[in-house]
């Protein structure tokens, strides 16, 4: 399919769920040049619409029974891992939710001794299937944090729209210049890559990985090449305790976990040469202190925060990715929901390594006890969009992008109000039944 000149679309559904809290029944999206032009409501608009002389310009979908909403938005994955997912079936039978005890590192060890055994085909193919999965999942744009950078090619094949930060390590602060060196000619080269200069859709940027995987002055580097190239910067933090623990004090385990992952020929005294490492700082205070900390962050998890931490964060412009049913996998706790939805923030899913699938409904679903319905989905559409920096996606509105997913409730005659409709988007026996980026249908649900 070309994806840049999409015909015309007169696109209908029994209800529209807009990502802005609001709605309607009986609506259709008039599409043009891939954004939407003209929002109809009630079905004599829409029948008024079609007896106009300009209709026979226009293709008419009809979704009866059926929501559209705007695409959805994964704020934090990693498709590289999407052939992991026996790891958290693993601990869902082994370890279960009963646990208290972070197991982190625990299932940090079981992922790369897993993932060093994969071939450039085995990631590239894991990929692939993780794209296929969000496409399923009502999803529309993905920010994904790359190990090998093939999650950028699996969200341009499958036509998705998405930021994809390559993966940046290295302790080693005698080095950050040649680690920063050797990221960037890998960051070239899957820039010119034809599939995604052909289509166009995903945006490459740099992924610091976390505190203790990344000296500050590679992270600065980090910092400063997002800067020149108006890019944001993706990073996990505040995961674990352990993680806050080897920041102010020094953790056993972390220190453990470091000597075990370096590559061959990593200096001996790697762990003894760190100046960040236990000096008393939360690691919002480290990014803080190392000047890293600033509106181009997008940080995923941000779990260990304290009230001094929210607001040093919320003082950045720094935007949240949440993702609640991986922390609950791996025992690090609950992010504090009510506090982030007054920030730039949104969810994600984390891999199929720690999380049961790719679906950010399902994910805000796992949420609804403690926020209400409309909220969750603004979460996940609009608010989310705003966190990636795309305020032209996450919301039906007149000169948004025409990104957009339709979802078939399994008893849609019992909808009967759009209070009714929001509560159906969230049920668990709801299926995508169709996807559409810049206008034009990128996935059906042919079951």
């Amino acid at each position: 399919m070309n994806y840049s000149t999409n015909p015309p679309l007169l696109l209908a559904a029994d209800w529209l769920i807009d990502g802005l809290g609001s709605g309607a029944a009986e609506a259709a999206l008039v599409i043009e040049e891939g954004l939407i032009k003209k929002i109809l409501t009630g079905k004599e608009s829409r029948d008024k619409f079609l007896a106009g002389e300009q209709a026979s310009a226009y293709r008419f979908i009809n979704f009866p029974g059926a929501i559209l909403s705007p695409g959805l938005i994964n704020l934090h994955t990693h498709l590289d891992y999407t052939a992991a997912a026996d790891l958290y079936e693993q601990y869902e039978k082994d370890e279960g939710k009963q646990t208290s005890q972070d197991n982190l590192f625990r299932w940090l060890y079981k992922l790369v001794s897993k993932s060093r055994q994969w071939s450039e085909e085995d990631f590239r193919q894991s990929a692939a299937s993780g794209a296929e999965k969000l496409l399923a999942a009502g999803v529309t744009f993905c920010v994904d944090s790359s190990y090998t950078g093939e999650a950028a090619r699996a969200l341009a094949k499958a036509g998705l729209k998405g930021l994809v930060g390559l993966e940046l390590f290295g302790l080693d602060e005698s080095r950050a210049a040649i680690n920063f060196e050797r990221w960037r000619q890998r960051w070239e080269a899957l820039k010119q890559d034809p599939l995604l200069a052909e289509q166009d859709r995903v945006t490459l940027t740099v992924a610091p990985h976390a505190p203790y995987t990344v000296a500050p002055s590679l992270w600065q580097k980090a910092d400063t090449f997002a800067e020149k190239n108006s890019l944001p910067v993706l990073a996990h933090l505040a995961e674990s305790s352990q993680e806050c623990l080897w920041l102010h004090a020094g953790d056993q385990e972390i220190d453990d976990y470091i000597r075990w992952v370096s590559p061959p020929g990593s200096r001996e005294d790697l762990l003894e040469s760190l100046s960040f490492r236990g000096k008393g700082r939360t690691p919002v205070e480290h990014l803080q202190e190392h000047q890293v900390l600033n509106a181009r962050l997008i940080a995923a998890h941000c779990l260990k925060f304290s009230q001094r931490d929210f607001e040093h964060f919320a003082e950045s412009g720094a935007r949240a990715a949440l993702c609640p049913r991986s922390n609950a996998t791996l025992g690090n706790g609950s992010p504090d929901l009510k506090r982030f939805l007054q920030l730039p923030a949104g969810l994600g899913t984390d891999s199929l390594a720690s999380s049961p699938d790719l679906s950010p409904r399902l994910e805000a679903a796992w949420l609804k006890e403690s926020i209400d319905s409309r909220s969750l989905h603004r979460f996940i559409t609009e608010k989310a969009a705003k966190a990636a920096g795309r305020s032209d996606l996450g919301a039906i509105q007149i000169g948004h992008k025409a990104d957009l997913a339709i979802f078939k409730p399994a008893q849609a005659n019992k909808v009967r109000c759009l209070d009714e409709a929001y509560a159906a988007f969230f049920a668990h026996s709801t299926e995508t039944a169709a996807v559409f980026v810049d206008g034009g249908q990128i996935w059906a649900n042919n079951s």
